[in-house]
């Protein structure tokens, strides 16, 4: 039984996984900074983890076009927001 093969331009075709990956630790880390519960230490270095990871995977992926383009500047700026959103918190606790 053959199942074939992918070659490197059909992993190409869809959308950069570096990509979604930005986009989704970038996600992450606004709900969890946005949550209603005080931010300690823990969740703190935590959430800055999230927002690390997110805000490099758009930047790799910043010099695609098209969808991947979108989802890295959308990564870039979540992950800002959601600095200042930590920044604010911890100032405030």
């Amino acid at each position: 039984m053959h199942l074939g093969t992918v070659t490197l331009g059909k992993l190409r075709e869809g959308p950069h996984w570096v990509s979604v990956l930005g986009l989704t630790f970038s996600i992450l880390s606004i709900f969890g900074s946005l949550g209603s519960e005080g931010a300690d230490k823990d969740t703190v270095l935590g959430l800055s983890i999230f927002v690390v990871i997110g805000f490099v995977c758009g930047a790799i992926s910043i010099r695609h076009t098209g969808d991947e383009r979108k989802m890295a500047i959308a990564s870039i700026i979540l992950s800002a927001i959601s600095v200042l959103v930590l920044l604010g918190r911890a100032g405030a606790a």
